[in-house]
């Protein structure tokens, strides 16, 4: 193993808890990789940011993905739920061990860890050209060029774009805070019999947003929806809320499940949804504006041959300021994995095609 280098902070390693979930990091025959994990500071002080070093090569990461599992383990730390972090390598020669530091304020890097990478890239020049082809393609949207990756590389694709920012939409505030203003909906689209409507909410620890989430659907007129609340078990005051709210609900529970994508299907699978139905489904801290759900059962009654939808984001703070919005025209691509086009809260689909 690798001793460690001059100049780097002075604080213990054993002042860190770290594990890596992925990859198997004892054989990596790949020079493209993405590790993961999570790691935190045992006394309370925050990382500021992470990062591989692997030689000479250094490679930022990305810190702060919510791993609310982790701190019902160690109990006796200071454990931030934020402590998940994804770290994109490229390796330009065998490299043998891959050292995680961690930086802490004031700007000093400390070690945190050794992980045994025993990486043998061959091929270099090939594996140059190939990549070259695929981020050309990649931003033109030609979804083709995925295929001519491995899974692993496909995973490094998308964690190198993350961790630069490049995907083309941000949800970082576009302007000073300022009012709210409600859109105004054209009505009476189509003289055909509205579709019904089924929205499903997961939610898990969100008690601060949870309330306003559920009168944006149940508050929406002239059209009627089946509406599923999913908790996910939380133990802030979102059951009570649920529950000034239960009797306007078709379905709610709350309790352990395996995450979001696992409460949306329960939703739904709840909801008694029918042949010819719409379907949604509204994060906890996402809103619906006011006739937002008339209007997109309008549209697909005039509509008969559409079977998704989607519109514009308006960005709010946690004061309900407006800070940004997105404009989502329809671009000539055919790949959503290197540019976020759908604004998910206002994604509506047929039952149909579920």
């Amino acid at each position: 193993m690798p001793s460690e280098s001059e100049g780097r902070g002075s604080v213990s390693a054993a002042a860190f808890r770290s594990h890596v979930d992925a990859p198997r990091l004892s054989r990596v025959h790949s020079s493209h990789l993405v590790i993961r994990g999570w790691c935190y500071q045992r006394y309370g002080v925050p990382i500021t940011a992470l990062r591989a070093r692997a030689g000479t090569q250094i490679f930022e990461g990305a810190y702060g993905d919510p791993r609310p599992d982790i701190q019902p383990a160690f109990p006796s730390d200071v454990v931030p739920e934020q402590c998940g972090f994804e770290i994109p390598v490229t390796l330009g020669c065998p490299i043998r061990w891959c050292e995680l530091q961690a930086q802490l304020p004031g700007g000093s890097w400390n070690h945190v860890r050794w992980l045994p990478v025993a990486s043998y890239p061959t091929r270099l020049r090939a594996e140059t050209r190939k990549w070259r082809r695929f981020w050309s393609g990649a931003w033109r949207g030609d979804a083709h060029v995925w295929t001519g990756l491995t899974e692993a590389e496909r995973d490094f694709a998308v964690a190198r774009v993350r961790r630069h920012g490049w995907l083309n939409l941000s949800t970082a505030a576009h302007y000073a805070p300022r009012p709210f203003a409600i859109e105004t909906f054209p009505l009476a689209l189509s003289d055909a019999p509205l579709p019904h409507v089924c929205v499903v909410t997961p939610s898990y620890q969100q008690g601060t947003f949870l309330d306003h989430a559920m009168r944006s659907v149940l508050d929406q007129e002239g059209v009627s929806i089946s509406y599923v609340l999913q908790d996910g078990g939380s133990t802030d005051d979102s059951v009570d809320i649920i529950r000034r709210h239960a009797e306007r609900l078709t379905y709610w529970e709350s309790g352990p499940d395996e995450g979001q994508a696992a409460a949306i299907a329960r939703g739904f699978s709840r909801a008694g949804i029918g042949s010819d139905d719409l379907m949604m489904y509204l994060n906890s801290d996402d809103l619906l504006m006011p006739g937002t759900v008339r209007f997109v059962a309008e549209y697909f009654a005039a509509h008969p041959d559409v079977d998704v939808i989607y519109g514009h984001r308006v960005l709010v703070n946690e004061s309900g300021d407006e800070i940004g919005r997105w404009f989502t025209p329809r671009p000539a691509c055919t790949d959503l994995r290197m540019h976020d086009l759908i604004p998910q809260e206002t994604l509506f689909w047929r039952r149909r095609i579920w």
